[in-house]
């Protein structure tokens, strides 16, 4: 009787045990979905969000930037960013101006920073160019303190044609349509 009543209790004990990994796993399960829509819905709205600022930017002359930058192009790519934002989104733009520059003979991209250590940046970023900085955000300011880091194609009277923004919510296919564009307009010079 003994024996049964033992047997009782380990099987009840493992019983037990089965039952809360059952159910742990499907918290777990549970919890990584509802991740997953929190992580959807964010990207959803930073891309409704970037649509909007950049229906507001395209068109629109920078000013500031003939005070910061001297030389231009027929046509021209700036990277704006600070040392403070995402650092992923970061290392995600200087990646894009390196392909940018490897299209074209020619130097078409400009880097401005912020709120930054350019050449700190330079080394953890391996970008061999000129790093220019802004430090009175002029360019920011003037475009109402857009969101950084912001890749904007900008023409010979600085006039932005379109305004790209690298971030964790943007994959490698938004890379390579932001990419093709500039191809494009590199076709058209």
């Amino acid at each position: 009787m003994k024996r049964y009543n033992l047997r009782k209790k380990y099987v009840l004990i493992i019983a037990i045990i089965i039952i809360g990994i059952l159910v742990y796993y499907l918290n777990i399960s549970h919890i990584n979905n509802s991740v997953q829509v929190l992580k959807d819905e964010y990207k959803n709205e930073f891309i409704t969000k970037t649509g909007r600022i950049e229906k507001q930017l395209v068109g629109k002359e920078i000013k500031s930037l003939k005070h910061i930058i001297r030389k231009y192009n027929s046509y021209n790519i700036v990277l704006l960013y600070s040392g403070i934002n995402c650092g992923n989104c970061n290392k995600k733009a200087f990646g894009l101006i390196k392909a940018i520059d490897s299209l074209s003979n020619r130097n078409l991209t400009t880097v401005v920073a912020y709120n930054s250590d350019t050449s700190y940046d330079s080394i953890i970023f391996d970008y061999k160019n000129f790093i220019f900085l802004d430090e009175k955000q002029s360019i920011r300011k003037e475009l109402n303190y857009i969101l950084t880091p912001v890749l904007l194609l900008i023409d010979k009277n600085s006039k932005i044609y379109s305004v790209y923004f690298p971030s964790l919510y943007t994959d490698h296919a938004d890379d390579e349509k932001f990419l093709n564009l500039v191809k494009k307009q590199l076709s058209d010079i």
